[in-house]
C-alpha cells in the first residue's frame, strides 16, 4: 500500500467516525440541528431621558406580537444534560409604542423595531426522555425606528442581553414544541436631546423540525 492510499484510508475512516457520531447524536431527542418558526407576545417599554421636560422620565410602552425564524443545534453532555446554541430572526416590524409631548406645540413620538436578531446558549436538563427544561442566555441586536413630529424620522441600533427559561417537548420523532419566557435589557442610545433604553418581556411558542 502506497502512502497516498494510506492517507486516503485514514481520512475516510475519520470521516466515517465523525459522521457516525453525528448521526448517533442527532437520533437523540433535543440533540442535533433543528429549524422552525416561533410566535411571541412582546411587552415593550422604553424609558426616556431627555432635555425636553415633557419627555424626561416618561416611558413609551406597547404590546405586540412577532413571528421569528429560529434554529438551534443541541449536544448531549450526559444522559440528562443537553446544551444548545440557537439563533432567531424576527420577521417584519414590532410596535414599541407612542407618546405625546409638548415642545413648542403638541408633538408625537412613535417607536418601532425591525431587524431583531438574537443568538443564545441554552443549558438544559431532561426531566424525562420527551421533556427538557432549559435556561437561556442570549445576545440581542435590534434596529429602532422613530418618527418624531418635532424633527424627523430615523433609526438607531441597540444591543442587549436576555435571560430566560424554557420547556421543550418532543411531540413526534422529528418535531419539538418549545415554550419560552425571556427578559431583555438593551443599552441606551441618544438621538439629539433624548435617550432611550428599551426593555422587552418575551413569551414565545415555537415548533421546530429536527434533522
Amino acid at each position: 500500500m502506497n502512502l497516498k492510499r494510506l492517507i486516503y484510508g485514514v481520512c475516510a475512516s475519520a470521516l466515517a467516525l465523525v459522521c457516525g457520531s453525528a448521526a448517533a447524536q442527532s437520533s437523540q431527542k433535543f440533540v442535533g440541528p433543528a429549524l422552525g418558526i416561533s410566535v411571541s407576545v412582546q411587552g415593550n417599554k422604553t424609558p426616556l431621558s431627555s432635555q425636553v421636560g415633557s419627555l424626561n422620565g416618561k416611558s413609551v410602552q406597547a404590546s405586540d406580537t412577532a413571528a421569528s425564524l429560529v434554529g438551534s443545534w443541541g449536544w448531549a453532555l450526559s444522559d440528562h444534560w443537553v446544551v444548545s446554541l440557537g439563533a432567531a430572526w424576527d420577521i417584519g416590524t414590532t410596535d414599541i409604542g407612542k407618546i405625546n409631548y409638548t415642545s413648542g406645540a403638541s408633538q408625537t413620538l412613535l417607536l418601532k423595531t425591525r431587524e431583531h436578531l438574537s443568538l443564545s446558549i441554552s443549558p438544559g436538563y431532561r426531566l424525562n426522555p420527551d421533556l427538557l427544561l432549559y435556561g437561556r442566555l442570549s445576545n440581542h441586536q435590534l434596529r429602532g425606528e422613530y418618527v418624531d413630529s418635532a424633527s424627523r424620522a430615523g433609526t438607531v441600533d441597540h444591543a442587549g442581553v436576555g435571560v430566560g427559561l424554557g420547556l421543550a417537548v418532543s411531540v413526534a420523532a422529528k418535531w419539538e414544541l418549545r415554550v419560552e419566557y425571556e427578559d431583555v435589557k438593551y443599552d441606551a442610545k441618544t438621538v439629539r436631546t433624548t435617550s432611550g433604553k428599551p426593555e422587552q418581556s418575551l413569551l414565545s411558542m415555537g415548533l421546530l423540525y429536527k434533522f
